[in-house]
């Protein structure tokens, strides 16, 4: 179940990727060019085999930058600098492909605003989703399970942290050397030792 949950995560991920990269391109287009009514369809052509480019850079290199990797822990701050330079790599290798590798000219003030549109939608999307997804898991959905093992003070501020912080979706299952200092609701899995670990 929770394997199936996490193949529809990431399907969705990509697809909303993909789509704010495309929404922003076209937007970008329409900023650039609405008021331009002597371009012909060729023009437009031009800009959409561009976009197909686009979503195909979109969808590898995220994957490859591990953008749909975990990242239940990750800080707003961490998300945002990762969302941004993730974004920032594939407009880059756009301006390679289209500058180096082929003969069709773009508006270079086009591609300034589409930089920005990119930015400030992938930067807002990811955040709704993450908060979407805390909301999720604050509710008892997509859980991963943990058994802590250990008594010292740095598992007791891990287990108050997980406690504090239900939209990580980690919840404590059983505690292996259990101190007597844990919440009275988690399970004592006794002390450490292989059997334990394996009935667990």
């Amino acid at each position: 179940m929770l394997k199936r949950n996490a193949q529809m995560i990431v399907i969705f991920s990509r697809l909303f990727d993909v789509g704010v990269m495309l929404l922003a391109w076209y937007a970008a287009y329409l900023w650039r060019f609405q008021f331009k009514h002597d371009l012909d369809s060729e023009f437009f052509i031009r800009y959409a085999r561009q976009s197909i480019v686009l979503a195909i850079l979109t969808a590898v290199l995220f994957r490859r930058m591990g953008a749909y990797s975990s990242a239940r822990f990750r800080s707003i701050f961490q998300e945002i600098i990762n969302t941004a330079r993730m974004v920032l790599v594939v407009f880059s290798a756009q301006i390679m492909l289209i500058y180096f590798g082929g003969t069709e000219k773009i508006s270079r003030l086009f591609l300034i605003a589409f930089l920005v549109a990119s930015t400030g939608m992938m930067i807002l999307g990811h955040l709704f989703v993450r908060f979407a997804l805390r909301s999720i898991r604050a509710h008892g959905k997509n859980l991963r399970h943990a058994v802590l093992v250990g008594d010292g003070p740095q598992m007791l501020e891990l287990c108050d942290t997980l406690k504090a912080n239900p939209g990580f979706g980690v919840k404590v299952i059983g505690w292996i050397d259990r101190p007597t200092e844990a919440p009275v609701e988690i399970r004592d899995l006794g002390e450490f030792n292989m059997d334990t670990i394996r009935s667990t």
